[in-house]
């Protein structure tokens, strides 16, 4: 059985979602823990909130996920400009860099509703499956990123490509990298790594991100 934590976080988006009893971790929150966020889509999921009586969540607020999914039926509605609105949950600094500029403002200015065929070629999920299957799907790939693998490595990877994406030069993520890398060396995450290997078994991490997730970004990167 999965134990959804702050380590992982597994937001499902769908009509159901009430029932299933998920967690839910803000983006500011996902920066600070390094959290990975994996959200399911069902169904209809808009834009807006105009109609948040038959959907959880607009699909702007999956924006910050690192990745999602989404069921054969699903489409995503960006009518803001339909509504006289705007976009909002920061979607004007992810859906570009998401699905590309382009892409982005021809959703959001023709206020265009998307398959999820389209949403999937275009970037904005990562996978398409059966609706029946979202959940088990979305909890199959949530457990890859947690069996074998040390959650300060995975929230450090995590943050390390966000903030790359607004560094200056390489030479800022590289400066980042060796920080990381001198701090993780040290780290007894490493040791356990190493003997795990030696010893072909798995391994055992005991650091924990909310303990031991070192500061590494400098205020100029």
């Amino acid at each position: 059985m999965l134990t959804i934590s702050t380590d992982l976080a597994l937001r499902i988006i769908d009509r159901r979602a009430a029932r299933f009893g998920v967690g839910v971790v803000r983006p500011d929150d996902q920066r600070r823990l390094g959290v990975v966020a994996l959200v399911a889509l069902g169904h209809h999921v808009q834009g807006t909130g105009v109609t948040y009586e038959h959907v959880r969540d607009g699909v702007t607020l999956t924006l910050p996920a690192d990745l999602r999914l989404a069921a054969d039926d699903a489409r995503f509605a960006f009518v803001f400009t339909r509504r006289g609105l705007v976009p909002e949950a920061c979607s004007t600094w992810f859906l570009p860099r998401i699905v590309g500029i382009q892409r982005a403002l021809r959703w959001t200015l023709a206020a265009e509703t998307v398959s999820a065929t389209e949403a999937r070629e275009a970037g904005l999920v990562s996978e398409v499956v059966p609706k029946e299957e979202i959940l088990s799907r979305a909890i199959a790939l949530a457990q890859e990123f947690t069996d074998g693998t040390a959650p300060v490595s995975v929230a450090l990877t995590r943050r390390m490509m966000w903030e790359a994406l607004g560094a200056r030069s390489p030479e800022s993520a590289h400066e980042v990298e060796s920080r990381a890398l001198y701090s993780r060396g040290r780290s007894a995450d490493v040791r356990e790594g190493v003997a795990a290997f030696l010893e072909k078994r798995s391994p055992t991490f005991s650091d924990t991100v909310t303990s031991d997730l070192p500061e590494v970004f400098a205020d100029d990167t």
